[in-house]
């Protein structure tokens, strides 16, 4: 006791000073606006520096993890292209070497427009070119536009000129895919007979009747359908797998074998 009496004879000037120096701050900011304004935006700076600094904290520690994420992502659409249906494809028709996936990061991603893109943060030094899929474990994306040295434009599923063939799963009906550009979440498949037997919930897949998407790539499923009046087809509204709102990492396909099979198909077209 004697010696806290003594503590407070000695020092109790400097915590008299201290708290009566506190309360003159907290006065002038309480009751002039400037001063209150100045301490206000001191303080966000001094928060949004520190924030700044533990993100990229967090952000070094989260590589590790976002690499092995990715690596079981990649690993999961290689899985993907060889669960072939046997039903539509002999066993020696298709080699997982017809195809290379090239990572990339998505940079830009317009989702609210009647005509929407994507911008990868990867081009031609990675062998990024046209007319090339793109694709997630989760479905298709869209295709690729054009490309520069280090970045390529991508044609989003989200695009009134997005056409993509697609397919009934263990069916023979065959559709394009296109958006009405109403939702993110669902598309519509078009031309599909309606004779064809389908049911809510049933897949959609990629047909493979082009160089850009490998088959059996999955789309979504029905999700509603209807007879379009005065049409012999079907107008199928389908729910997409890939949520095109949330893209942050995405696969190119390379389809190894495109060029050769444009050329003899370009042939044939100019003998006809």
């Amino acid at each position: 006791m004697h010696n806290f009496l003594s503590l407070i004879l000695k020092y109790g000037h400097h915590v008299t000073f201290v708290i009566l120096e506190v309360l003159c701050f907290y006065l002038i900011i309480t009751f002039n606006q400037t001063q209150k304004l100045i301490w206000y935006n001191s303080t966000s700076l001094l928060s949004s520096a520190v924030n700044n600094r533990i993100d990229k904290v967090n952000g070094y520690l989260q590589l590790e993890s976002l690499n092995d994420s990715l690596i079981n992502e990649n690993a999961k659409l290689l899985q993907r292209f060889i669960q072939l249906d046997e039903k539509h494809l002999e066993k020696d028709s298709f080699h997982i070497e017809k195809y290379q996936l090239i990572p990339a990061t998505v940079c830009n991603n317009s989702i609210n427009l009647r005509n929407n893109y994507l911008t990868l943060c990867k081009g031609q030094n990675e062998g990024i070119e046209s007319d090339m899929g793109v694709i997630t474990s989760s479905g298709i994306v869209g295709i690729v536009m054009s490309s520069s040295d280090h970045y390529s434009l991508v044609l989003s599923i989200l695009n009134s000129q997005s056409k993509i063939s697609c397919r009934l799963k263990n069916k023979e009906a065959f559709g394009t895919l296109v958006w009405n550009g109403y939702t993110s979440k669902f598309l519509n498949l078009e031309g599909v007979p309606k004779h064809i037997s389908i049911s809510v919930g049933d897949t959609i897949v990629t047909s493979g009747f082009s160089t850009i998407f490998p088959p059996n790539i999955p789309v979504g499923v029905v999700d509603k359908y209807k007879i379009i009046t005065g049409s012999n087809e079907l107008d199928i509204q389908v729910n997409i797998f890939e949520d095109p709102l949330s893209l942050s990492h995405v696969y190119v396909v390379n389809n190894l074998e495109a060029e050769e099979q444009l050329k003899l198909e370009l042939k044939k077209s100019y003998e006809n």
